[in-house]
């Protein structure tokens, strides 16, 4: 299997839609069996073999990072920092944190919680191409960043679809909050997130400008249809996803 040497994660948010469960934690940090958000996704990144993250942190920053550290199952982890993350979106977040888009590289939102044949899954799809994860459009699944695959099995249109919008049919999956870039695709993603701040783009998701540069870089869709996957977003998700992924054994490298 190829080995993703980097990886990003986009953990800046607050989670307000959580309510109290916030105050004090970061989303990121919620529990699965005890065991945070965050740092089940780092053990799987760790044992997909990749040796370098770069969280891109925010809200309740100072928390993060005393539970995270400097190292995290042999990974480096080093830190961004978004001091306007109540003011700004993904895009923004991503963009401070452009000088790690080179080479292959990893995107990830620090509120899925997936287990670690997900990231296997995304790595074997994403041999000589970029990778775009993707769960089929279902009850839950309706809303939010939606995708199109096109004959071909690539991504042919993203669109953004809010809470109570109807669902356009067309959309066949809903984001699964990770992306494999190639290293042309990391390059142009760096460019295009410098032309879209600079254009005062600072509230736009890095999903939707990603999504401006897929008709010069096609980008494959992988389906994570059979594996454990969740994304949360409110009480209900973060309900769903302890029975779901509970008793998962993704968490299962060492924090150092």
């Amino acid at each position: 299997m190829t080995v993703i040497d980097r990886a990003i994660i986009l953990a800046a948010g607050r989670g307000s839609r959580l309510g109290e469960l916030t105050d004090e934690c970061p989303k990121c940090l919620l529990g699965i069996d005890g065991v945070p958000i965050l740092h089940r996704a780092l053990s799987s990144l760790s044992l997909l073999g990749v040796r370098e993250v770069v969280l891109v942190v925010g809200y309740l920053s100072q928390v993060i990072r005393a539970s995270v550290g400097s190292s995290f199952a042999g990974m480096r982890v080093d830190y961004v920092t978004n001091d306007r993350h109540d003011e700004t979106s993904t895009g923004y977040s991503l963009w401070l944190a452009k000088d790690a888009l080179r080479e292959e590289v990893l995107i990830l939102e620090a509120d899925i919680v997936f287990e670690t044949p997900v990231l296997e899954r995304i790595v074997a799809a994403g041999t000589r191409r970029s990778v775009w994860a993707g769960v089929k459009v279902g009850p839950g699944r309706d809303e939010g960043i939606l995708l199109r695959e096109g004959p071909a099995g690539y991504v042919e249109r993203v669109g953004r679809i809010r809470r109570g919008e109807q669902r356009h049919s067309e959309f066949t999956h809903k984001c699964g909050g990770i992306q494999l870039l190639d290293e042309v695709l990391s390059q142009a993603f760096r460019e295009g997130l410098d032309h879209a701040m600079k254009a005062g783009r600072k509230n736009e998701l890095a999903d939707l400008i990603l999504a401006e540069l897929l008709e010069a870089h096609p980008v494959a869709l992988c389906s994570l249809e059979g594996l454990g996957w969740a994304e949360v977003d409110d009480r209900d998700d973060l309900l769903a996803a302890r029975q779901l992924l509970g008793r998962s054994p993704s968490a299962t490298a060492r924090h150092v």
